[in-house]
């Protein structure tokens, strides 16, 4: 089978129930893992992965693993964490309300939320709904066709996904300059 492509942040073949969840981090679990999205950890192809301990037998197992050289734990301040997660955030908290809006127009029943107040820029809201796009195209794509019909149908969302989702960073970016 060929690669699938880049998948991150595209939401491809992902439960239409994750796009309602506001936890970011596991909060209820012992540990945490989650992508570092941060430099330079993002560019190591093999994955490095930031870690949340909550209880002392999580640490006690992450410790058995780090004192048997089987882990390599490097700590991150809290901010760098956060720093690490911000995409996560901005999907999961920032851009929430956004995607509980579109649903309950389509009638979908969405529980209550803590993070469903906030509203986002025109440009995020693009991203978001292209998102929403390209994770159906995806599960619909493969169901029927498999992997053949996703190669040649896919790319096309990809691409819309990449150019919005490019136009909303240039946007931010732009903002952030000018102190907007």
């Amino acid at each position: 089978m060929r690669g699938l492509g880049n998948m991150w942040g595209t939401g491809l073949f992902k439960n239409n129930a994750c796009d309602f969840c506001d936890d970011v981090t596991t909060e209820l679990a012992d540990i945490s893992l989650g992508d570092a999205w941060l430099s330079p950890y993002f560019k190591d192809g093999r994955g490095t992965n930031v870690v949340v301990v909550r209880s002392n037998l999580a640490k006690n197992i992450i410790d058995t693993g780090v004192n048997s050289s089987v882990l390599e734990v490097l700590e991150l301040n809290f901010d760098q964490f956060l720093k690490s997660q911000q995409g996560s955030f901005n999907h999961r908290h920032k851009a929430l309300a956004y995607r509980v809006k579109l649903a309950k127009k389509k009638g979908v029943i969405v529980p209550p939320k803590r993070h469903d107040k906030e509203n986002i820029s025109f440009d995020f809201k693009l991203v978001q709904k292209q998102r929403l796009i390209t994770r159906k195209k995806s599960l619909d794509t493969w169901s029927v066709g498999g992997e053949q019909l996703y190669q040649r149908e896919m790319p096309k969302a990809l691409i819309n996904l990449k150019n919005k989702t490019k136009l909303n960073h240039y946007i931010r970016a732009v903002k952030r300059r000018l102190s907007l």
